[in-house]
């Protein structure tokens, strides 16, 4: 149970800034000037909630200073990044699923 209470935040992390970011693409929709600025919010996002979490929940972070904390909140928004390239990948885009339609 504890090594499951060690690993816990990373996930939480991952969740909070994939949801943000999505609620983001949608807000700025197929502007190719700000989608380049996605992992760096993610990284930025990632170190605030690394930050919270230090002050608000000790016993998830598992960090002895502050700066650890912003690395693994880091190292957290920016595998969200990582996240959605693996979602991307997996689901058929909507190209494929147009050319399916036509050959039907």
């Amino acid at each position: 149970m504890e090594v499951l209470s060690q690993i816990a935040l990373v996930p939480i992390i991952v969740v909070i800034v994939y949801c943000v970011l999505v609620g983001y693409k949608i807000i700025i929709g197929d502007r190719e000037k700000f989608i380049k600025f996605i992992p760096i919010i993610a990284g930025v996002l990632g170190a605030l909630l690394g930050i919270i979490a230090f002050f608000a929940v000790p016993s998830l972070m598992l960090s002895d200073n502050i700066l650890v904390a912003i690395i693994k909140g880091i190292a957290s928004g920016l595998a969200t990044t990582g996240v959605n390239q693996a979602v991307k990948q997996l689901l058929p885009k909507k190209e494929e699923k147009k050319e399916e339609e036509k050959k039907e």
